[in-house]
């Protein structure tokens, strides 16, 4: 839509025009999006196909739908949605109390601009 830019790449025209798209974080996102709609019930997937909640009782920071990681020695295993989403975890309990996938972004975003991202 910029006049003299069509040639350039995606990545590139971000960096002519001094915007930041950080695919790595994209990706982060769109995987929490994807473990909230599972973890509260909005996709029609059985969470214990993809997630197991964590035991531990003792959980001082963070919220009640911790997920534990699975031990894997498997490399492809290693980098899969569910080994990745553990940063589910750092996330606040105002953020996955959510009651919406818009309510849940929003939160998202204003926690990653609180506490960086």
């Amino acid at each position: 839509m910029v006049h003299g830019l069509r040639h350039l790449s995606y990545e590139q025209r971000l960096r002519h025009l001094e915007l930041k798209y950080n695919s790595e974080g994209a990706k982060n996102q769109s995987d929490l999006i994807e473990t909230f709609k599972i973890m509260t019930r909005k996709e029609r997937v059985d969470r214990i196909q993809f997630f197991q909640l964590s035991t531990c009782k003792y959980q001082l920071r963070g919220h009640t739908m911790k997920l534990s990681k699975q031990r894997t020695s498997v490399d492809a295993r290693k980098y899969s949605f569910t080994q990745r989403v553990v940063q589910w975890n750092k996330l606040s309990q105002d953020v996955v109390e959510a009651t919406s996938v818009n309510q849940f972004k929003n939160r998202l975003d204003k926690f990653w601009q609180r506490y960086g991202h």
